[in-house]
């Protein structure tokens, strides 16, 4: 276009917005280019309305300035043709026709449907752990009241409790042995599909409600077992069982909820979505039981990564931790408060100052990572041992009886989750007012043995607090013993018991990062021992893999005996399927359907090859 100015170029050559090249023209007596349209609102974007609307002069100046013609308009006139936008409804037009092509997509009902499960599923799991928590912490008073008032009694209660809480197990609550972490870890990783009877079962509110049940009975009459592993299983049940009746309110509900889910049950049965979002809901629902459990919401989400992370992996997984999680530890600090196993302790800077530091990480760790890893050896070499006995309630009360012993030699503090008793060595002050018995220096390898005891009883009951319990009487070991002779000063104590608490239960689990976020989130002043904690739980975790390669949860989770996994009905079922096996083998060379059978009973055979062979 010819300019009319002398002082302004003809035909100003510059980039378009768009990468595109374009010619603007000065207009020095204010005329418009030729292309002006009638309302700025009628152009598709804002860029495109200011560039309709100015002057040649105002092009040729602004590209001047700006690298492209739609930066330069946009500063010139983007006020006012954003105002004549929102004015005239084209803005809001545009903003709807967004949304309706972002809702029509699967990523809407992705959205929807973790925003929903993270939602009821972390609250319910909050809730849940919250009173678990409080139940489990008034029956460990009315244990410690018992031992002080009557400590014969146990040894009468605790061997046949173990045979009831083991018979109750078993015949009502199929599934609820063990911890709990193992059995979910083994329904992560089956190829099972959503809905099949063996996932419903394992994960069914019968069950977890019996799980909590027998795990709290098992602490009031003295078995050495934490609620934590229980409390994993029940999140992950809850939160199961939410996305189950979504699916049934979706398939099978009122005609208005059928309606309504219509869109999110098309998408759950795209492409394999449900079994996906059922191994995520209970992935997510184990974390948030750690969290819950802990009170603390990081330990939760390494916990879920690096126990069970390996089960399932998913471009939403960090979502669905992160809403889960963060409800759950809302609910219930909600109901219990902002709580720590190890509140008031105040630690020593003197440690990490006087050189002191570096001698005992690594003691400490080398201690710690040695006995983690034989004992974890130990556990797992018993559960064989049981397998092959086949006689579960004579294997119960003889671990009954056995942990009796313990609590005898100990002054009764091995029995219950050792939560006040590790308190007691960490946080001195904390004895004060309180029923619980100063733990002595063998407090550490007689809850060991009660621990293991429990495990083998095959009742419900978890490793958690039991096993960060013995790490601190171990701790109090190595500084009264070896740690105070070699001149560490008194007030270390607790910083030491501290240290091998994370480092053995970081040996005993494998599970380094879970165990610096737990136990760190156990305390409230870090000052000066964070340093040392991941050192001492490096070494214990390098020396524990050398002893026991495998993963404890892991190598219960495909233990062949193990009690984690339910006993009862699928063992029958087990040795009806060997039966028709032999009984088509026989057959084979007269009969060729008997040789069809034989392949069917063999492939049902391998469908059941993980369960226990202990009946």
């Amino acid at each position: 276009a010819p300019t009319a100015h002398p002082t302004v170029a003809t035909g100003m050559h510059c980039e378009g917005a768009n990468g595109g090249e374009s010619d603007a023209g000065g207009g020095g007596d204010g005329t418009t280019t030729g292309y002006h349209v009638e309302s700025a609102a009628q152009a598709p974007n804002i860029a495109e309305a200011a560039a309709h609307g100015a002057t040649g002069h105002q092009h040729a100046e602004s590209g001047a300035r700006a690298p492209n013609i739609g930066q330069a308009v946009t500063r010139e006139r983007g006020g006012r043709v954003a105002a004549s936008l929102v004015a005239s409804g084209a803005w809001f037009r545009r903003w709807a026709r967004l949304q309706r092509r972002r809702w029509g997509s699967d990523d809407a009902w992705h959205h929807v449907a973790h925003a929903a499960l993270g939602g009821v599923g972390g609250a319910l799991s909050g809730l849940m752990a919250a009173g678990f928590f409080e139940a489990a912490d008034a029956l460990e008073g009315v244990r410690r009241r018992w031992v002080q008032s009557a400590s014969w009694a146990f040894w009468i209660a605790l061997p046949l409790g173990a045979v009831a809480i083991l018979a109750a197990t078993r015949c009502c609550f199929d599934g609820a042995a063990g911890s709990g972490i193992p059995l979910l870890m083994a329904e992560l990783l089956s190829a099972a599909p959503r809905g099949e009877n063996v996932r419903k079962r394992a994960l069914s509110p019968w069950v977890a409600a019996g799980k909590v049940g027998m795990t709290l009975l098992g602490q009031l009459v003295g078995l050495s077992i934490g609620r934590e592993g229980p409390t994993v299983q029940a999140a992950a049940t809850i939160c199961f069982s939410v996305l189950e009746a979504v699916w049934w309110l979706a398939e099978k509900g009122p005609r208005w909820t059928q309606t309504l889910l219509e869109g999110w049950r098309e998408w759950m049965r795209d492409k394999g979505r449900a079994d996906e979002h059922a191994r995520l809901a209970m992935l997510a629902g184990g974390a948030a039981g750690i969290a819950g459990a802990f009170n603390t919401p990081l330990g939760g989400v390494l916990f879920a990564i690096e126990e069970m992370g390996p089960a399932f992996y998913g471009r939403a997984t960090g979502k669905m931790y992160f809403i889960i999680v963060a409800v759950s530890t809302a609910c219930a600090t909600w109901v219990s408060g902002s709580y720590s196993w190890y509140t008031g302790a105040v630690f020593s800077g003197t440690v990490a100052s006087n050189g002191q530091f570096a001698y005992i990480t690594i003691i400490v760790g080398v201690f710690c990572g040695l006995a983690g890893g034989l004992w974890s050896s130990a556990l797992l070499l018993g559960m064989d041992v049981r397998a092959a006995l086949r006689c579960p309630y004579l294997i119960a009360l003889a671990c009954g009886a056995g942990i009796v012993l313990t609590g005898f030699w100990g002054q009764g503090q091995t029995y219950g989750s050792g939560e006040a008793e590790s308190a007691a060595i960490i946080v001195p002050q904390s004895l004060a007012g309180t029923d619980v018995v100063n733990p002595s220096t063998s407090f550490g390898p007689l809850k060991m043995i009660a621990t293991a005891l429990s495990y083998w009883a095959g009742v419900p009951g978890g490793l958690f607090a039991p096993t960060i319990s013995a790490g601190a009487g171990w701790g109090r070991l190595l500084f009264r013993w070896i740690l105070g002779p070699l001149g560490v000063a008194q007030d270390a104590e607790p910083v030491v018991a501290l240290y091998a608490a994370a480092a053995f239960f970081a040996a005993v689990t494998q599970s380094p990062l879970t165990s610096v976020a737990i136990v760190q989130g156990l305390i409230t002043d870090r000052r000066d021992i964070i340093p040392g904690l991941l050192m001492a739980v490096l070494i214990a975790w390098t020396l524990s893999r050398a002893l026991c390669p495998e993963p404890v949860y892991a190598a219960l989770s495909l233990a062949a005996g193990s009690a984690c996994v339910p006993p009862e009905n699928y063992q029958r079922s087990l040795r009806a399927l060997r039966r028709r096996q032999a009984e088509a083998a026989d057959g084979v060379a007269n009969n060729s359907h008997d040789a069809v059978s034989s392949a069917a009973g063999e492939c049902e055979l391998d469908e059941a090859s993980h369960l226990p062979t202990d009946i």
